[in-house]
């Protein structure tokens, strides 16, 4: 890694606060073991992007595994921004993840490329009871419990009560080098490394959960109403009902960008995008096959996918949904959801 990677810049983690340094320089302060390298982790860091812009490699230094490659969300931000949800994480003995449900309930897939990692995870069912609306969950507690506590059934936690259903329900995995785990949608998590760790993971969204994806942005949208009324307030009585609405509208929505990293045209574009490459093989294998070769692409890859039936199936409720909604009235994402629609029918008459 200080051979091919060191001159390249990485965030940092230092618990809890963030960072950008060297990779050169992260790597000197835990080889000295100076005290202060104890909790720098190396989180978030977009290494593949970082090599694509660089042009820095001939070929991608991982594949994706093709069971992961029906990815909306990859697909669109590498075609579409700037971004990804493509990361390389890399810290000591200690340095941690804490509890945690993936952007929107996407899922993650994250590969141990050496160490060892200790998950906790928890299904959806069980949310409400090791989170608080406060924003409090009962990760930090986990972390202090001792060695088997955690699965102590005749453990109790303060300011916890409901802790034995959770914990009835919680899954805890030892990760070894080489392995892979799958994050299903809407399950927290929280990730301990217990050695030293190189690990590459991915968020990724498709078909399968594009409802639960929908349903999490509704929630994410109203909470951020809710936190801004008196703004609401504000603009009600300064302006006429159009111009009021309009301005309230774009106010939540960089908001929840800001919060979250995606709108509501985000999810939509992603949709669209993938409609419109419904044709060609997902994003990922097509740049792994550029730079790899086309015999790089596995015989199997598309079987992975979901026939058109089950996708349009997935997504006309949700679009039609947010277009009965009040966001969906909003003159602002008419032609999109028009474009859309457009691509719907299209799936739906070659079905037929």
């Amino acid at each position: 890694m200080l051979d091919q990677f060191g001159d390249l810049v990485v965030p940092v983690d230092d618990d809890g606060c963030r960072s950008q340094k060297q990779l050169r320089e992260v790597i000197q302060i835990w080889r000295r073991g100076d005290p202060e390298g104890a909790k720098l982790y190396v989180k978030d860091w977009h290494l593949a992007l970082q090599l694509e812009k660089l042009a820095a490699q001939k070929e991608p230094f991982y594949s994706t595994p093709a069971i992961f490659a029906d990815d909306w969300m990859n697909n669109y931000y590498l075609e579409k921004t700037e971004d990804d949800f493509r990361f390389v994480y890399m810290g000591p003995a200690g340095t941690f993840t804490r509890l945690h449900r993936d952007v929107y309930t996407s899922y993650s897939w994250s590969t141990n490329v050496a160490g060892r990692k200790r998950w906790w995870l928890f299904p959806p069912e069980v949310t409400q009871y090791i989170t608080k609306p406060n924003g409090e969950t009962i990760g930090d507690t986990l972390l202090l419990l001792g060695e088997g506590e955690a699965e102590d059934q005749q453990r109790t936690i303060e300011g916890w009560p409901n802790w034995p259903i959770a914990q009835a329900k919680m899954v805890i995995i030892e990760q070894e080098e080489g392995e892979t785990i799958f994050v299903p949608s809407g399950w927290y998590h929280q990730v301990l490394n217990l050695t030293f760790c190189i690990s590459i993971n991915h968020n990724w969204s498709n078909s399968h959960n594009f409802e639960s994806m929908y349903h999490s942005m509704i929630d994410a949208t109203q909470r951020v109403e809710e936190s801004i009324q008196d703004v609401k307030e504000l603009l009600q009585k300064r302006a006429s009902p159009d111009q009021w609405e309009e301005e309230w509208h774009t106010v939540v929505q960089d908001l929840l960008k800001q919060v979250s990293g995606w709108d509501w045209s985000t999810l939509l574009e992603m949709v669209e995008t993938h409609l419109e490459n419904r044709e060609l093989p997902p994003l990922i294998i097509r740049r792994d096959a550029q730079m790899l070769g086309p015999s790089s692409a596995k015989h199997n890859d598309l079987e992975m996918i979901p026939d058109r039936k089950f996708v349009v199936d997935k997504i006309t409720p949700c679009i039609a949904h947010f277009t009965c909604s009040e966001w969906g009235r909003s003159p602002r994402y008419g032609h999109l959801i028009s474009r859309l629609q457009r691509l719907l029918e299209n799936e739906v008459v070659s079905l037929t």
